[in-house]
């Protein structure tokens, strides 16, 4: 799953897949010419996708391309690029008379390189071989229209922690999570390969957001610290019950629940999405957990890093 929603994988995928082209068409004459087009448009592609797309998107468009009704709501679009998060935008009820060339460029490009493949002579490339190319074209497509999907959810995902902390009213809190396992206590400072090979204890942090009755926004932080050397959502569960049981009931003004978590491995089982549910009902009623919101694969980043970092 990773390996088909990371930019650089289906990058490279597609640069091995025009090296393999480019002996049919590098001539004495043109010196390889349409295959090395080809690279600079696969290069543009990606960059678009990646930083450019989301600022197309808007919740209703008459541009097919733009519209999230239309990419949320499709049948179609369920079917084959998976389930969009919770707060997407109902399904789409206008009609589309327009379309964006920059975000159709995927299309074209995977046509030309299809053309490209059917008009090597068979005496350099076999027909057998080429229907190869040309389903392996169609997997390759396949992966990076996965990609833009994710980069949609990603971009609907993005406003729905604003949206809850803006919606906060007396009794309900915003709940953040995020496990970390980078501390080092015996040393001042870590080395490169300490930091990013994730050594030293695992700790645990929540950040909380409520309105006061008095109409202010309130946060807190709590860090819980773990033996646990993976992400282990049994330590996750235990940490938000201790906060639920000793920071929360009779403390708090709080009885209602939206929790965020990021990709991590720990809140992604069942045993952290049942768990949450047991928890609230070990709360006897006095605290109800609403909604649940996991973010989609590298992306949750929130204010608890910098608290992490600050701590």
């Amino acid at each position: 799953m990773q390996d088909v929603l990371s930019t650089f994988s289906n990058h490279q995928a597609l640069g091995t897949f025009l090296n393999k082209l480019d002996p049919f068409y590098r001539e004495k004459n043109n010196a390889g010419a349409p295959v090395d087009a080809m690279r600079e448009r696969l290069k543009n592609l990606q960059e678009f996708i990646k930083y450019d797309l989301a600022l197309h998107m808007e919740e209703e468009s008459t541009c097919l391309n733009h519209c999230l009704k239309h990419a949320c709501g499709s049948d179609q679009s369920a079917e084959r690029l998976g389930k969009f998060p919770k707060g997407c935008p109902p399904k789409c009820d206008h009609e589309h008379t327009t379309v964006c060339e920059e975000c159709e460029e995927m299309n074209f490009f995977f046509n030309e390189l299809t053309e490209m493949v059917k008009q090597i002579p068979n005496r350099k490339l076999s027909m057998r071989n080429k229907l190869k190319y040309i389903q392996h074209l169609e997997f390759l497509k396949h992966k990076l229209e996965f990609y833009v999907t994710h980069v949609i959810r990603s971009f609907i995902e993005d406003g729905q922690k604003d949206k809850m902390v803006e919606e906060l009213v007396a009794g309900k809190a915003v709940l953040i999570l995020d496990f970390k396992m980078k501390w080092t206590s015996v040393i001042r400072h870590e080395s490169a390969g300490e930091f990013f090979a994730k050594t030293g204890t695992a700790w645990h942090g929540i950040l909380v957001m409520w309105m006061s009755e008095d109409g202010i926004l309130r946060h807190q932080y709590h860090n819980h610290i773990s033996q646990d050397q993976a992400e282990d959502s049994h330590f996750v569960l235990t940490s938000v019950y201790q906060f639920l049981l000793k920071d929360v009931i009779d403390v708090l003004p709080i009885s209602e629940i939206a929790v965020f978590a990021d990709s991590a491995g720990c809140y992604r089982g069942q045993d952290f999405i049942y768990g949450l549910g047991h928890i609230a009902k070990l709360t006897e009623g006095r605290v109800k957990i609403t909604d649940l919101y996991i973010a989609e694969a590298g992306r949750g980043k929130s204010i608890l890093d910098g608290h992490f970092g600050r701590s």
